[in-house]
């Protein structure tokens, strides 16, 4: 006689926060979780270049059920450091500000990278406010392989108050149309 398989309990989906390092070294981690009414903790192996908002299963690790438990599947959340973002298109943009001048005569500039480290960036003279440079491989690692790129996106700080002599002298520039 057949006898149906027992059905097994719920796949849980939980969110975890991981750093920019977990991702780029491919580290450990130790969670907390509650299913079924109990607490139980569980190591997990954070791969490296795991992107953002992809899920890792945990087979077993879900509510149980008559026939045995159900999946756990931990959704990773990467955590950026203040100032970094994602666009649209899921890079990773930093914002960097630099004045008029700078601008109009081009800089080298400083810009944290995600490791901590900190990054030279050149901005060529005459750079448009909004506009992007790539910092080729400066980006999280990429499970395919390789190492994504890092985004700035330089923007023109206007000063709120100026002095009378820095008046003077814009006035001065807008006179020979600059």
């Amino acid at each position: 006689m057949y006898q149906q398989p027992q059905p097994k309990g719920q796949d849980v989906i939980f969110d975890i926060h991981v750093t920019p390092q977990e991702v780029i070294n491919g580290d450990k981690k130790v969670i907390s979780i509650q299913t079924g009414g109990f607490q139980e903790k569980i190591s997990v192996t954070i791969p490296k270049g795991i992107e953002n908002g992809k899920k890792i299963r945990i087979p077993g690790k879900g509510t149980q059920g008559p026939g045995g438990r159900g999946d756990l599947y931990l959704r990773i959340n990467i955590s950026l450091p203040p100032g970094f973002y994602y666009d649209s298109d899921g890079n990773i943009i930093y914002d960097k500000y630099i004045s008029f001048s700078d601008a109009c005569l081009g800089t080298k500039v400083d810009v944290p990278g995600l490791d901590g480290s900190m990054l030279k960036l050149k901005v060529p003279a005459g750079i448009k406010c909004g506009q992007k440079m790539r910092l080729r491989g400066k980006g999280l690692p990429k499970m395919s392989g390789g190492q994504g790129d890092l985004f700035v996106r330089v923007l023109i700080d206007v000063p709120k108050k100026l002095t009378s002599e820095q008046k003077k002298i814009v006035s001065e520039l807008k006179k020979v149309g600059l």
